[in-house]
């Protein structure tokens, strides 16, 4: 059994804003959310992540 591997993430905004889970497209990275980021956070808390081997998430282990 493989150990489990957190994703990539960043969570902005206030703890108290209502939560926003944006998810990149293939072959992308949490960077692509990044112009949208300022307009966003005035309402939500923003969390981002990056895929299995893109950006700053590992690649899955093997199976």
């Amino acid at each position: 059994m493989s150990t489990p591997r957190l994703l990539h993430h960043h969570v902005v905004g206030t703890a108290d804003a209502p939560p926003l889970v944006l998810g990149p497209s293939l072959g992308t990275s949490t960077a692509v959310w990044e112009p949208s980021l300022p307009a966003l956070t005035r309402r939500f808390r923003v969390l981002r992540f990056d895929l299995p081997g893109h950006g700053g998430s590992p690649h899955r282990p093997a199976a």
